[in-house]
């Protein structure tokens, strides 16, 4: 059967040839272009069918020694009949193992670029964020930028009252909670509804984003909590 294979792959190599010649110049008893054409597909497909068919097992190797001689001849791209010579099965062996060694060590390398790429990211990372906790020390620590947090904090306290124009601040005083979160605290004195003011009251409050919480609008302990972690 091998045989047969081989002599069939032979005529098909053979025919593939003559039809290229054919579409050339036709000659013989192939005397249109379409003949031609139709010897050089058939070759093809015979050749193709051949070469495709695959290698008998000869009764000397085991199945399981087939199977890995076929597997590795197929991964190298070697001839079909390199399972049946012990020397193509090595050379094919030696490439496969070279490959996988080349692979493995481009994948190795990917690896560690992508670990130092995210390194160096988390790094700069990092570094940004120190720098703005640096600058964000910075400012709350300076006067200038502590009396323009009380006054934008006096001014959206203002903006929640009935009576704007009424409202009386003293005791005010700048807290840096937890040393990066700005914080005013202090005592207000507002016109109520008839016109008179309520008395001095506490609040807390930051800027425009939080609060203002005053003492008349919180149960008197939850204030007070509050009062103790914050103005204290």
């Amino acid at each position: 059967m091998e045989f047969i294979m081989k002599a069939a792959e032979a005529v098909g190599a053979i025919g593939v040839l003559v039809g290229f010649a054919l579409l050339v110049k036709p000659f013989w008893v192939i005397k249109k272009r379409w003949q031609s054409a139709l010897v050089l597909v058939a070759s093809f497909f015979i050749f193709g069918i051949a070469a495709g068919a695959p290698v008998k097992r000869p009764p000397s190797i085991s199945e399981a020694d087939w199977a890995e001689r076929v597997s590795i001849c197929n991964e190298a791209n070697e001839l079909r009949e390199c399972p049946l010579n012990d020397t193509d099965v090595a050379a094919a062996r030696l490439e496969v193992m070279e490959a996988r060694r080349e692979a493995e060590a481009k994948a190795a390398i990917r690896t560690a670029e992508n670990q130092a790429r995210e390194a160096e990211q988390l790094a700069r990372a990092r570094e940004r964020e120190l720098e703005a906790a640096s600058d964000a020390a910075d400012k709350i620590n300076d006067p200038t930028q502590q009396q323009l947090w009380i006054a934008n904090t006096q001014r959206a306290v203002k903006a929640q009252m009935k009576d704007p124009g009424s409202v009386r601040f003293r005791n005010t005083q700048f807290k840096a909670y937890q040393g990066r979160v700005p914080v005013v605290c202090g005592e207000i004195n507002a016109k109520n509804g008839f016109g008179g003011h309520t008395g001095y009251q506490r609040f807390i409050a930051s800027g425009e984003t939080f609060g203002p919480f005053l003492e008349e609008m919180m149960p008197a302990g939850e204030f007070a909590k509050s009062w103790s972690e914050f103005c204290i």
